[in-house]
C-alpha cells in the first residue's frame, strides 16, 4: 500500500511539473511571437496577445498601444528586438515575467538604441496566456 501511495505521489508531482513547464513554454512562445510581430511591424498581431483589460503603467489600453506602435513603425525603417527572459514565475492562472530588451535598430517604446526592463503580469484564460499589466523603464 505504501508503494502505491509513493508512486501516486510521484505521478501527481510529474503531472504538476509538466503543467507548469507547459505554461512556461506557452508564455515563452507568446513572448517570442510578440517580438516577431514588432519586427514585422504588425501591431494588430502584437496587440492580439494583450488581454482585453490590458493596461500599462501610464494607463494605455490595447487600442492606445496599437496606435503608439503604428507611430513607431512609421518612424523606423527597421526594428530589431533582442530580448532575454530574466524571470518567469507561473502560479495557477497567473504569471509574472521580467524581460530585458535591447533594441539596436529603430525606436521601441520611445527609446533609441537602448536597454529596457519590462515587468509583466500575465493571466490564463481558456488555456491561452495574455499580457494583462506591464511596466517598462529604460535601464541604460
Amino acid at each position: 500500500m505504501q508503494k502505491v501511495s509513493i508512486v501516486g505521489f510521484l505521478v501527481l508531482l510529474l503531472l504538476v511539473s509538466c503543467k507548469k513547464d507547459s505554461d512556461e513554454t506557452k508564455i515563452r512562445t507568446v513572448i517570442n511571437e510578440m517580438a516577431l510581430a514588432i519586427e514585422a511591424k504588425n501591431g494588430r498581431e502584437f496587440t492580439s496577445y494583450l488581454d482585453e483589460q490590458f493596461q500599462d503603467q501610464d494607463g494605455r489600453t490595447r487600442k492606445k498601444i496599437r496606435a503608439m506602435l503604428a507611430a513607431i513603425f512609421l518612424q523606423n525603417k527597421t526594428i530589431k528586438v533582442n530580448y532575454k527572459i530574466d524571470t518567469l514565475k507561473v502560479s495557477d492562472n497567473t504569471a509574472q515575467v521580467f524581460i530585458s530588451v535591447t533594441n539596436t535598430d529603430g525606436s521601441l517604446l520611445g527609446f533609441r538604441a537602448s536597454r529596457i526592463s519590462i515587468q509583466s503580469l500575465w493571466k490564463k484564460t481558456g488555456g491561452d496566456w495574455a499580457l494583462y499589466r506591464v511596466r517598462w523603464e529604460r535601464i541604460d
